[in-house]
């Protein structure tokens, strides 16, 4: 059933199939699609949370906190809803969503479309929370003080979070990947860190990074987050690369492009990084996965944890199973019981 409705929506235009994909999932009831599947082997305690198992679904899907609920329902082990502004703003024009459909890549433009803060709010206190609930955190494009827009964000939304995200990653908002500096960073990590404090409830705290970055800038960036002890860090954001799709028709348009061409690229980085944080940090893999295997390599090259989103929206639902049983094989296969043996199995030498 998800397989012909995935097929159905890939000949609509991309935003209106993911418009569609929101409404049916609010209003349909889901089936959980790994259900019977033993998930023992898979099972981790990070940071205060059980994860069933790695995989959750990347910001960017679930844009408005509109649905977490149902993807929980569904079988993701957690899901971060956003990226959520405080203000609500349209975002950049359409189209905005672009197909590269041989290469299962996608380019987004986005812009930070968000109903904002209350209406999030409102969203994620009705619902029930099914599974882990991350929320990632943006910025308004015509704020005045970027700090600020993140701290009220966290402010508003501590009592729904069971971890924040600080996106300062996206390629789609002016001047934002300028913030990936300890400058820019400290005051926001401060200040949340003071707005738990001040709630009384302490949750982790991740840093979404770009794959775009200089080797010089993300080793400094890297060694600045593990000093400030952050809890975790989402490695890759989308890329303004086009490594792979150069003569794709598409290729030329604006925006970060996700999927297949960014798996090499955002796994290098999440070995660069695991030599560094070398476990004082957790890190999240995100970027190309479409099978058990790109997920047993992201593991072994230090991820704790990974995110789909390109290949959930190409495949819909029953990737989740797949992926889950072609990583359990290769674990059965490498006599491996847990997969906390693997990660970080691979690093740079």
């Amino acid at each position: 059933m998800y397989s012909l409705a995935t097929k159905a929506l890939h000949l609509l235009p991309p935003e209106t199939a993911h418009d569609i994909t929101i409404k049916i999932l609010q209003w349909l009831p889901v089936y959980n699609v790994i259900k019977n599947l033993d998930l023992q082997e898979f099972s981790q305690d990070i940071l205060g949370m059980h994860f069933k198992h790695p995989i959750g679904l990347a910001a960017g899907f679930d844009k408005h906190a509109e649905v977490f609920n149902k993807l929980g329902q569904l079988g993701f082990s957690f899901v971060e809803v956003g990226s959520i502004t405080p203000k609500p703003q349209y975002g950049n024009p359409k189209p905005r969503l672009f197909r590269l459909t041989e290469h299962q890549a996608i380019i987004n433009r986005y812009g930070f479309n968000s109903k904002g803060l209350e209406y999030a709010a409102n969203q994620l206190q009705k619902q029930v929370h099914t599974c882990i609930t991350g929320i990632n955190l943006g910025k308004n494009k015509d704020t005045s003080n970027d700090a600020e827009d993140f701290l009220k964000g966290a402010e508003k939304l501590i009592n729904q979070a069971d971890y924040f995200t600080v996106n300062v990653s996206s390629p789609n908002t002016p001047g934002l990947r300028d913030l990936q500096t300890a400058t820019a960073l400290l005051p926001i990590i401060t200040g949340i860190r003071q707005i738990m404090q001040q709630h009384s409830r302490t949750i982790p705290l991740f840093i979404k990074v770009s794959p775009d970055m200089s080797l010089e800038q993300e080793t400094t960036l890297f060694e600045f987050l593990t000093e400030q002890a952050i809890d975790g860090i989402i490695i890759s954001n989308t890329t303004t690369r086009r490594i792979g799709v150069e003569t794709h028709l598409n290729s030329a348009i604006q925006g970060g492009l996700s999927g297949p061409p960014l798996r090499a690229l955002s796994n290098a980085m999440l070995q660069r990084a695991y030599k560094i944080t070398r476990g004082r940090v957790i890190l999240m893999g995100c970027g190309g996965i479409s099978s058990g295997k790109d997920i047993y390599e992201k593991l072994c090259a230090g991820a704790n944890l990974v995110q789909l989103y390109t290949a959930f929206v190409y495949q819909g639902p029953s990737i989740l199973k797949r992926v889950l049983l072609e990583l359990k094989m290769l674990l059965v296969k490498n006599g491996i019981k847990n997969i906390t043996e693997i990660i970080g199995s691979n690093p740079i030498k």
